[in-house]
């Protein structure tokens, strides 16, 4: 509720909560039944969120017969591969430990019957037992739905404002989805560089020396680590990789090869801009993490006009925080930096102004949970306005 005592919707921030998402961690012994070990968020939302919510999940747990497409859904498998062990997304064996995506009706039960709900227990209605990259997946979707409906915090991101900001490069790509392939090369006109879909045996003497991006798209096998294993240190350099949720193993053997940067499908002129204002900063990465590859950047001062604020995000001990990297950069804007922390975790840099910083750390919390900790841990000033010569 807010400060008045009304229900408000925790995604779009209208007012009349009609139910609530309840994302969970669960885990059972064996041939032992699922239990709950932690709620991760519990969101108030309204009846329109509910209901594309509900349904957008729905649609993503469909078996073989749906193509890949640029929402990120998990790769289509066959019908007969589900077993009661499974991924409700990806079909992927579940073993002793389980993501749970819940959605609960707030008052007549005749509601529970309009939804295309599979089991109900103790007045909850559980809808979705996923792996950890199909949860994270559908967390991000919660708390950045712009790619999916016209709307949401990144509204901006397919506006030619972002790429204005940038030094143009030229770019090429290989291994992407159509999508992501159709922004690359509307991003390249824009920035009026050449675009070029590159074969496998092209992308293999790919050099980089002339400051050309090369877009690689992760794959669920190891396409951009061996690709990556075959290009001189300065191709991969130049190499911004494109991950989905289930090309993150690849995505991340492929940092820890050298690859230049990340971004998340469907991808984004924000995303693109912000990659290129990273790969002019040649400075940025003083080392990198060995476990995953992420790099750990110096501190500067601010970027694009605005200052930096440093957050430091601390997962539980031993965590792969490559699923929490994937998640942030899906989450946050193109421009902001994430990478690894000298302590196991993450240090993401926020450029906004010193105004914003507060909301911005609020849907950070809600977007973790309790997973991990956010500690703002220093502020970067905004660089001195350029001088025009008199």
């Amino acid at each position: 509720m807010d400060a008045d005592g009304r229900n408000q919707c925790a995604l779009c921030v209208e007012y009349g909560a009609h139910g609530e998402i309840v994302f969970r961690r669960e885990s059972r012994g064996a041939e032992q039944p699922w239990l709950t070990v932690e709620v991760r968020a519990n969101l108030p939302v309204c009846g329109g969120c509910f209901d594309w919510m509900s349904r957008l999940l729905l649609h993503a747990a469909l078996p073989a017969g749906r193509a890949p497409t640029p929402n990120g859904f998990p790769p289509p498998v066959p019908e007969d591969s589900a077993h009661v062990s499974s991924c409700d997304f990806c079909r992927g064996s579940l073993r002793f430990e389980a993501f749970v995506v819940d959605f609960v009706p707030a008052h007549r039960p005749g509601d529970v019957a309009r939804l295309p709900f599979r089991a109900s227990h103790s007045g909850r209605v559980s809808q979705f037992r996923l792996c950890e990259g199909c949860w994270t997946w559908a967390r991000s979707i919660a708390y950045d739905d712009s790619t999916l409906r016209e709307g949401g915090e990144r509204r901006r991101d397919g506006s030619d404002e972002a790429l204005a900001r940038v030094p143009a490069r030229p770019l090429c790509g290989v291994f992407l989805l159509e999508d992501d392939e159709r922004t690359a090369r509307a991003a390249a006109a824009r920035l009026r560089v050449p675009f070029s879909t590159l074969s496998l045996a092209q992308a293999r003497r790919f050099g980089g020396e002339d400051g050309t991006v090369c877009l690689v798209g992760a794959g669920t096998g190891p396409r951009a680590t061996a690709l990556l294993e075959v290009l001189s240190n300065t191709a991969r350099a130049n190499v911004l990789l494109v991950t989905r949720m289930d090309s993150i193993a690849d995505a991340g053997n492929a940092l820890q090869l050298g690859a230049g940067d990340f971004a998340t499908s469907p991808l984004s002129f924000e995303q693109i801009a912000g990659s290129l204002d990273r790969f002019q900063d040649a400075n940025r990465i003083e080392k990198r993490d060995p476990k995953t590859g992420l790099p750990i950047y110096r501190r500067g001062a601010g970027r694009l006009g605005f200052p930096g604020h440093v957050v430091r995000i601390v997962p539980p001990s031993g965590e792969d925080i490559r699923a929490l990297a994937w998640l942030l950069r899906r989450f946050l804007r193109g421009y902001d930096r994430i990478g690894a922390s000298a302590d196991g975790g993450l240090e993401v840099v926020v450029y906004c102004p010193d105004t914003a910083i507060r909301r911005v750390l609020a849907r950070l919390r809600s977007l973790i949970g309790d997973y991990a900790s956010t500690l703002p841990v220093d502020h970067l000033p905004a660089p001195a306005p350029l001088r025009k010569a008199s």
